[in-house]
């Protein structure tokens, strides 16, 4: 049954289950047609009445056009048959299924029928679909969240730059992708977004690579990077000496190879560099027997010289 009544268009709820979608330039003539011929132009959309309030069966986006053309109010037919919100997912479905569909959002419509008590057969039998598309659907809903955020961005850019993408990303092609594990569901969508985003302006140049062939890019790039993936040489082995400076303002360098220590001193206003030998009347002070607290405080509090012998894993430490 059907009725015609004029609604204000912000009292208009929108279909929770909204998965039809639209070509930018689609929507953007509706706008222009309504400014130039006004809101009775176009086809009345459809609604109907759960509880005192009205949502959208058909029409989302000649509301929205409207809308946006400034209108507040919009003569739209009231479907009076649909009584709660089960009636309204198969409306909305029967009248929206041809042109371009968003499957998460389908897919979250066919789950909340499952949720409401129903199964695979009866779905299929009151959406009149076959049992493997509505199985294909529900599967979608295992896509990592990050996963079915990438796809929104995909499906989003290619309303507004390539049109044709819209029918390829159907529910089949989503399902093989929930078949991966998430990182590499991550991996896959995010390779398609950047083909889309960054892809040439020709869209005639452009299709959605299957699973299979973007697994197979993905792992040719992995192939070459180890390839030209060199050992890193740690700090110990690449550097050799250090400088080190005496309270005293004497200069030594100190090789960490050999554990051999070189004394610049000055001949002949000339600064050389030679290997430091200890004297018998020095006192010698081993890291191996005095903990890093003791062997800094005798550095600063030497009265005389002092020769300290340092392991290598406490050199840096008495460095800093």
């Amino acid at each position: 049954m059907k009725s015609m009544l004029r609604l204000e268009i912000k009292k208009i709820q929108e279909n929770p289950w909204h998965f039809r979608l639209m070509y930018q330039s689609d929507f953007d003539s509706i706008v222009e047609s309504i400014k130039n011929a006004g809101v009775e132009s176009v086809p009345y959309p459809i609604v109907a009445q759960i509880k005192k309030k009205f949502y959208i069966v058909d029409g989302h986006s000649r509301i929205k056009a409207a809308l946006k053309s400034g209108e507040t109010r919009i003569t739209c037919q009231l479907f009076t048959n649909i009584k709660d919100l089960h009636d309204l997912r198969i409306a909305s479905f029967q009248m929206n299924k041809e042109g371009y569909s968003n499957p998460l959002l389908l897919s979250d419509m066919f789950y909340e029928e499952i949720q409401s008590g129903s199964n695979t057969d009866k779905v299929a039998q009151e959406y009149n679909v076959n049992k493997k598309y509505v199985s294909t659907l529900l599967k979608i809903r295992s896509l990592h969240d990050d996963t079915k955020s990438v796809i929104n961005k995909i499906l989003e850019n290619s309303k507004k730059k390539y049109q044709f993408i819209l029918n390829q990303i159907t529910p089949d092609h989503l399902a093989s992708i929930a078949d991966l594990p998430p990182e590499k569901q991550t991996l896959v969508v995010d390779w398609i977004f950047r083909d889309i985003m960054y892809g040439p302006t020709d869209e005639t140049l452009v299709s959605i690579p299957s699973v299979h062939e973007v697994l197979e890019e993905i792992e040719k790039i992995s192939e070459t990077k180890q390839k030209k993936t060199y050992k890193k040489r740690s700090l110990q082995n690449k550097v050799k000496e250090f400088p080190l400076t005496c309270r005293c303002g004497l200069r030594f360098d100190i090789n960490i190879k050999n554990n051999t220590v070189y004394e610049h001193i000055e001949q002949n206003n000339v600064i050389i560099k030679k290997k430091f030998e200890r004297g018998t009347d020095v006192d010698v002070f081993s890291s191996k027997f005095y903990p890093k607290e003791e062997l800094v405080s005798l550095i600063k509090n030497a009265k005389f010289d002092v020769t300290i012998v340092l392991t290598k894993g406490i050199l840096n430490e008495i460095r800093e």
